[in-house]
């Protein structure tokens, strides 16, 4: 639950970015960029959910200002559930492709 809160806030945070004043938008979009980059390092070479680790503290940030941009009305809520639209489509897809595996590991608790 506190990453898809923390990713769907944190996807609100950053579409706020557009809202900023010019100095603060500077800011935060060089903030974007080191989100970008710091799991670019290993992603390449190994891909599993522990590097999603290092992107945590930035989107904890984006989501700090996402939820402050929704509570004071600077952020549309359709846009939040566009936004958690779309992360739930994601989801519904990487369950569809490893319903097999999802199956097993149920199996594995019951």
């Amino acid at each position: 639950i506190y990453s898809v809160l923390l990713f769907t806030l944190g996807f609100l945070g950053i579409y706020g970015i557009k809202t900023m004043s010019l100095e603060d938008k500077k800011r935060s979009q060089l903030f974007l960029v080191m989100l970008i980059v710091m799991p670019l390092s290993v992603i390449w070479i190994i891909v599993e959910t522990r590097y999603r680790f290092l992107v945590y503290p930035f989107f904890a940030v984006f989501a700090g200002y996402g939820l402050w941009a929704l509570f004071n009305k600077k952020i549309a809520f359709k846009v939040l559930l566009g936004i958690s639209g779309i992360l739930f489509l994601n989801a519904a897809f990487d369950i569809g492709r490893n319903l097999g595996r999802i199956i097993e590991r149920v199996g594995e608790f019951l």
